[in-house]
């Protein structure tokens, strides 16, 4: 936490998720809290290394703005905040997080009283409420969460809804001093069929539960490199008409300039031509956009997960890309100097922007989790997969692969 000079009068805050703590090659998150005396145009960036966060909204004279940034997995570096409130100095602070480089698990515990965990080697993160983050893909820090009842009930709704998508996610879980009646709910939307949400009644059942839950591994979802393989020769295909269309023509006029080099005038004008083609060929092109998604869901269960790897070929512009809703922070699967624009959770997507170079291809991964209608169930009709639909709501369009 900080707070910047009065000739700027703003107050700034900032609380990372997890008290700081983060597993090496997760995803967390940051709140950044602002209060200015005076309003104005707020313009905050956080950059690290290649990826820029950035925002600008309208402040309200003793207003607080709350920005929550879910992160990809950030360096190791410190990462650089700066704030600036219209034309006036800029508040900048370097923000540290704390890399859990140990080989044994990493549990967040967020409980009113203090909860003995005996035996289990794990380093342990106790917590308050308001460490707790606001986005399910920032829980991806932790290896397994352990939440008191009471805590429970005391968490603002949207992070209620992030830790129940966090258990669609086949995330590890356990609530304290609950029956597993108490659970329905979230076990109608957990992943992995319900396998890594557990309640526990007594904490003398802990130790057992955790162990177990710790020793069993969750399943993964496809690598990015599986999900490229998806696309073929896809976003290359497109542009080999126009390239051969172009080389063919420029071709033409080049050997026409050749054998018109002893008059200058066709010399020229075969010249003028060739550049001509160049530019036509170069505005035409427009930078091709492709994504692949990969969804997985128990039979009847009323939520999934994904993972999804979008392509870009670039045309030499800076392109933007909304980000679809529920999708955890995007990952450039190659170096990329990446803007990450905030859309304040109006209606108003995030957005991604970068500039690329004429026919260079960009891949980026972002996971997440979606609903389904509950009533969408697999059945299996003779040697063949049946799917059926109860209810009234439809389903997202998608290919069944079955055996092979």
């Amino acid at each position: 936490a900080f707070g910047a000079s009065a000739a700027n009068a703003l107050h700034v805050n900032v609380s990372p998720a997890w008290n700081g703590w983060i597993k090496a090659g997760s995803p967390t998150e940051v709140t950044i809290r602002v209060v200015g005396e005076r309003g104005g145009q707020l313009n905050l960036s956080l950059a690290d290394q290649t990826i820029s966060y950035t925002n600008s909204v309208n402040l309200e004279p003793n207003v607080e703005f709350v920005w929550r940034v879910p992160l990809s997995p950030p360096s190791r570096e410190p990462m650089h905040l700066k704030i600036q409130l219209d034309d006036e100095p800029a508040v900048e602070q370097a923000i540290t997080l704390r890399h859990h480089q140990a080989t044994s698990p990493l549990v967040a515990v967020l409980a009113g009283e203090d909860i003995p965990l005996r035996g289990i080697p794990a380093t342990t993160v106790n917590l308050a409420g308001n460490a707790l983050p606001f986005y399910h893909s920032s829980f991806a820090a932790m290896d397994l969460i352990l939440i008191h009842r009471d805590s429970l009930n005391k968490l603002a709704r949207q992070q209620l809804i992030a830790l129940q998508q966090h258990a669609a996610a086949c995330g590890r879980i356990v609530v304290v001093g609950v029956a597993p009646a108490a659970l329905a709910g979230f076990k109608e939307l957990a992943g992995c069929g319900g396998r890594f949400l557990v309640a526990v009644e007594s904490v003398n059942e802990l130790d057992a539960r955790i162990a177990s839950m710790l020793g069993t591994p969750v399943p993964q979802l496809p690598s990015p490199a599986s999900m490229q393989a998806l696309f073929g020769n896809h976003s290359l295909a497109g542009q080999i008409p126009a390239l051969a269309a172009f080389f063919t023509i420029y071709l033409c006029v080049l050997v026409l300039a050749v054998i018109s080099k002893n008059a200058p005038v066709y010399f020229v004008s075969a010249s003028a031509a060739a550049t001509l083609i160049g530019l036509v060929a170069w505005s035409i092109s427009s930078e091709q956009i492709d994504r692949v998604a990969w969804t997985e869901s128990e039979n009847g269960a009323g939520s999934a997960r994904f993972t999804s790897v979008l392509r870009v070929l670039g045309n030499g512009d800076r392109v933007s890309v909304d980000v679809p809703p529920n999708t955890g922070p995007v990952q450039p699967l190659q170096p990329t100097d990446l803007t990450i624009e905030s859309g304040n959770g109006s209606d108003r997507a995030d957005r991604i922007s970068f500039n690329t170079q004429l026919f260079s291809q960009y891949e980026f991964v972002a996971s997440g989790v979606t609903t389904i209608p509950v009533s969408l169930k697999l059945k299996k009709s003779g040697d063949a997969p049946r799917i059926s639909n109860s209810g009234p709501d439809q389903s997202l369009p998608a290919l069944l692969a079955w055996n092979g």
